[in-house]
């Protein structure tokens, strides 16, 4: 492995496999990406070719200047803590290539306002959008089947949510302190969403709601 800093963002970079992977450039200031990050698919070192395919472990985080990151298609994995207290971020553009958004992985983006997550992805990770305290508008896609523990925990200006009846299972707190989310929209119906919270271990939101199901309401 060989790391290096290809105009201007940081790669460890794998020789047999011939992939790249942007990592973390440094403590404090050495770690301050601002303003638009492009990340290309592929980077070239010394004549050699690398395939981007994943964002690291704290790639981006306390990035407290970021304001916008694309992602290209080639990127299948977004690591755990990736764009974490990243406070600037308003725009993140995936792709249907990303498999796997890591723990925490945008917790406390307060300036992100909406995402769409790819419909490649079948779990939101523990804590993925925790704190997001701008976000207003979430659709999960039919992929996703678990929304794991504090995954949009006080996200407090969500308003409106669509969850697909493939979802099975919903997270210790996943969407507690969402003090701004009264109304859910379910696609399956009422007996379906009743099985989910039922688990012994659901308690997801910390106030009343409504969810609007295929066949009626039901007021928790």
């Amino acid at each position: 492995m060989v790391e290096a800093i290809i105009d201007g963002i940081n790669y460890r970079l794998d020789k047999d496999n011939q992939t790249a992977e942007v990592i973390k450039r440094g403590e404090g200031i050495y770690n301050d990406y601002k303003g638009e990050i492009i990340i290309p698919e592929t980077v070239v070192l010394n004549g050699g070719n690398y395939r981007v395919t994943s964002i690291g472990k704290k790639a981006f985080d306390e990035c407290k200047s970021l304001k916008s990151i694309i992602i290209p298609d080639s990127v299948m994995t977004i690591g755990e803590d990736a764009f974490c207290n990243c406070f600037s971020l308003k725009y993140i553009a995936f792709t249907d290539s990303i498999k796997t958004i890591g723990k925490s992985a945008f917790h406390r983006c307060e300036s992100l306002k909406s995402i769409i997550i790819p419909d490649s992805i079948k779990t939101i990770s523990w804590g993925a959008f925790n704190q997001c305290k701008s976000l207003k508008a979430i659709a999960i896609p039919d992929s996703v089947t678990n929304i794991e523990d504090y995954a949009f925990e006080d996200c407090e200006s969500l308003k409106y949510i669509v969850i697909p009846d493939s979802v099975v299972n919903i997270g210790y707190h996943a969407f507690h302190g969402c003090k701004s989310l009264y109304e859910i929209h379910y696609d399956g119906t009422k007996a379906q969403w009743i099985k989910i919270i039922e688990d012994e271990n659901f308690c997801a939101w910390s106030h009343p709601y409504f969810v609007h199901c295929t066949d009626g309401h039901i007021e928790i």
